[in-house]
């Protein structure tokens, strides 16, 4: 009969592979996009060509090579949602049809939306696009895209290398790894600890090839009947998932994770039954062929796997803390609706004629700042002229921020635009001591600006207090280091009627990003009415560099989570493993222990103890890791530590207690198991 160690292997690998392949193909669909061939990142550039010369020759040249050819545009408002803007060039393409019918989505965490190009043709054609064709339409995008100002390389959607590549020095490769060398473990144990049985047939004449034939037969049922198991339930909970959304990928994928582990256990029962079969038949009769080599695999494995959950869980805790925190920064950058930055082109070289322009541009931002179509938030930092060498943040705005983003007085009534030219300070009560000293700081700096702008005299200046403990958002970038909001900074209102700034201040705060406006297609059509667009060439959503941060730290995390799921099968599996092969091994010894009235804990003590001390140095092995990551990145000059570590400092031992409970467990259930089988069934059967 075929041991139920080669059984238990073959369930492993089944289970395992359905899931490895869940984890892939989930996180495969959030990083990327279904049916397409190739991928071609194009990189941001001030020279390129604006976004309708580029719509312009995308048309041209799906058309030319018949096929489709899509550009990834994360929503910048639901930062789980990616739009893929498609130019269709082949009407009968599956991507054609998925404009109407919807993206089929494996993963239901990040949908994709399929649009038409054309609703994004003034955005700055900048980002990732994907050809739905073969590879010579790949190159000819590059190479027309190069023409117009922009590089990129082209690369398959998806190849063996580029997935070697990704996940190579991830925990999966470690999980697919382990749960390899648990399968090759078990069965070469299985096969050994099975000598009697192949003894016993050998004395009947049965030669290798005839025993082995009777294995893979008996194999062969058990395996169909497991096949159809796992498939049924992967079906059922794919259906429930996604309504089996790209089933033929995920099945390739788990075929293959499948192949590889069969193969394994093939070669692994092959080569040990050549080793037990030629070893002499008393020995094997006798139940006396050795298999002290399995019990040191297996604990060696066990070590391994309890390194690699505890690894992954800790990472897995720091990759949440870090999504967390740019899902905070994502929502205030969300919030503030559909705005977006000017791309400012670094076309002109000559200094003249570069200031000239900045001088036109500055001109143009202004005379949109009447009609209250951009939003303005310059801020200034501690040391800068306006703010002073020890003052606080001083943020400069106009009068569409504040009808953006409430802000209350001190009466608790919110500040709305004056309606006039005045300098407006908006000063916390917590600054009312320093109120002097921050309005001569503020005249100083507005008289400077006044006469650079070539304004003779300055406008009325007067201090308002506002609330104290008020945040107020900041246009530094979405995705940058600092935080989306300020707490309690100093706010000047400057209208841009009242000439205070400088025209090309307005366009130096345009290319720091702390300008918005509101409506992309106006502001094209007014700049090209004003003959710019030659150097504004586009706009990019504001929170689009937020959300395209989110979506990588959450599939970045996803993957830990699901990289903590395989381990924690793997850890559980092992556990499992190291429990059988023990109890195999000494069977008799165990027996004769029970028959003489030894206790549980008596009995087991050794491989109990052995759990314990695992338990204690993963504790031990954490703690000394997370202080030396700690203070190391208090070391003058070094980058700060992860997020996720500093909630872990002084925790680890109950998280090795957390991780060990599940195994220890399972490994109590396993030898209380066998010893009711020893009871049943004698010594004469465990052997």
């Amino acid at each position: 009969m075929l041991h139920k160690g080669i059984k238990f292997a073959y369930a492993v690998l089944l289970t395992v592979s359905a899931a490895l392949a869940f984890i892939v193909v989930h996180h495969f669909d959030e990083t990327t996009v279904a049916g397409t061939s190739y991928v071609v990142s194009f990189q941001r550039t001030d020279d390129g060509a604006p976004g309708p010369r580029v719509a312009d020759m995308l048309d041209d040249l799906t058309r030319a090579h018949g096929v489709n050819v899509g550009r990834l545009y994360q929503h910048p408002r639901d930062e789980r949602i990616r739009r893929v803007h498609l130019v269709v060039g082949d009407p009968e393409a599956q991507s054609s049809r998925w404009l109407a019918q919807g993206y089929p989505d494996f993963s239901r965490g990040a949908p994709v939306e399929m649009r038409p190009y054309r609703e994004i043709v003034n955005i700055h054609p900048d980002g990732l696009y994907y050809v739905y064709g073969p590879e010579p339409a790949a190159v000819a995008l590059a190479r027309e895209f190069a023409r117009l100002g922009y590089h990129g390389q082209v690369e398959p959607a998806f190849s063996p290398a580029g997935v070697v590549a990704y996940y190579g020095n991830g925990t999966l490769l470690w999980a697919f790894l382990v749960v390899g060398f648990v399968v090759i473990l078990v069965v070469a144990c299985a096969v050994t600890l099975n000598a009697k049985s192949y003894g016993i047939q050998r004395l009947h004449g049965q030669s290798y090839a005839r025993i082995l034939f009777r294995d893979l037969r008996q194999l062969a049922g058990f395996a169909a009947v497991a096949a159809v198991g796992t498939c049924s339930v992967t079906v059922t909970l794919l259906y429930l998932y996604n309504d089996l959304n790209q089933i033929g990928t995920y099945a390739s994928v788990a075929l293959s994770f499948a192949g590889v582990y069969v193969l394994a256990a093939l070669l692994a029962h092959v080569v040990t039954l050549a080793l037990v079969h030629d070893d002499e038949i008393v020995n094997a009769v006798k139940g006396e062929v050795t298999a002290a080599w399995a019990s040191a695999g297996t604990y060696v494995l066990r070590i391994a796997a309890v390194a690699l959950i505890f690894s992954v869980t800790t990472a897995t805790i720091a990759a949440g803390f870090a999504v967390q925190e740019q899902r905070n920064r994502s929502r205030v950058w969300a919030a503030m609706g559909d705005a977006y930055h000017l791309r400012i082109s670094s076309v002109i070289d000559d200094g003249q004629r570069g200031a000239a322009i900045d001088d036109r541009i500055g001109r143009w931002i202004r005379d949109a700042d009447t009609r209250d179509e951009v939003v303005l938030a310059w801020l200034n930092r501690p040391g800068s002229r306006l703010a002073g060498t020890t003052g606080p943040d001083v943020l400069v705005v106009n009068d569409a921020y504040l009808l953006d983003h409430e802000i209350r007085t001190a009466a608790d009534t919110p500040v709305r635009p004056a309606g006039d030219d005045h300098l407006r300070i908006l000063s916390p009560q917590r600054y009312a001591s320093d109120a002097a000293r921050i309005t001569a700081q503020v005249t100083t700096w507005a008289t400077a600006q006044a006469a650079r702008s070539g304004r003779g005299d300055l406008p009325g200046v007067r201090l308002e207090q506002l609330r104290d403990h008020q945040s107020v958002p900041v246009f530094v970038g979405s995705a940058g280091e600092g935080g989306p909001v300020l707490d309690d900074p100093v706010i000047v209102v400057v209208s841009g009627a009242s000439g205070v700034i400088p025209d090309d201040e307005y366009t130096s705060a345009a290319s720091r990003g702390e300008i918005l406006v509101k409506d992309a297609d106006r502001t094209m059509a007014s700049l090209a009415a004003a003959g710019l667009d030659t150097y504004v060439p586009g706009v990019s959503a504001f929170a689009q560099e937020a959300a395209d941060r989110y979506r990588d730290l959450r599939n970045q995390f996803g993957l830990q989570v699901f990289s903590l799921v395989a381990a924690v099968v793997v850890y559980l599996v092992t556990a499992a493993a190291s429990s059988i092969v023990y109890c195999r091994r000494r069977a008799q010894t165990l027996y004769v222990k029970y028959l003489c009235g030894w206790s549980f804990l008596r009995t087991h003590g050794g491989i109990l103890v052995f759990e314990g001390l695992l338990a204690v140095g993963m504790a031990v092995w954490s703690q000394h890791g997370t202080a030396t990551a700690i203070a190391r990145s208090t070391a003058p000059g070094a980058p700060p530590a992860p997020p996720g570590l500093l909630p872990l400092q002084g925790v680890e031992p109950l998280l090795a207690a957390g991780i060990a409970m599940p195994a220890l467990a399972l490994t109590v259930l396993v030898l209380v198991r066998i010893n009711a089988t020893f009871v049943r069934t004698h010594s004469a059967s465990l052997s």
